[in-house]
């Protein structure tokens, strides 16, 4: 039959020919994932709630860590709110 899972037919480093390591990898590829989707999740909140894509966030990070941070985002976004309701 045909694989789509790593260790199929496209094995050209052979990780599969050890199959223990082979079972190791694979969990370690499903939490790299899963990891990987939580991270893009994180990224597109992050891109809503500053309204500034990854990069612009990261260059006002790397430029000022003290004030550019979602401790800092939150506090301002608190305080703006009193001063609306008030």
């Amino acid at each position: 039959g045909t694989h789509l899972e790593p260790g199929g037919r496209f094995d050209p480093l052979g990780l599969a020919s050890d199959p223990d390591a082979f079972r190791e990898l694979k969990v370690k590829e499903l939490t790299h994932g899963r990891l990987a989707m939580i991270a893009f999740v994180g990224m597109c909140m992050q891109a809503i709630a500053t309204r500034q894509g990854p990069i612009s966030n990261l260059i006002a990070h790397l430029a000022d860590p003290a004030s550019s941070n979602i401790i800092a985002f939150h506090g301002r976004a608190l305080s703006d709110m009193t001063l609306t309701a008030a």
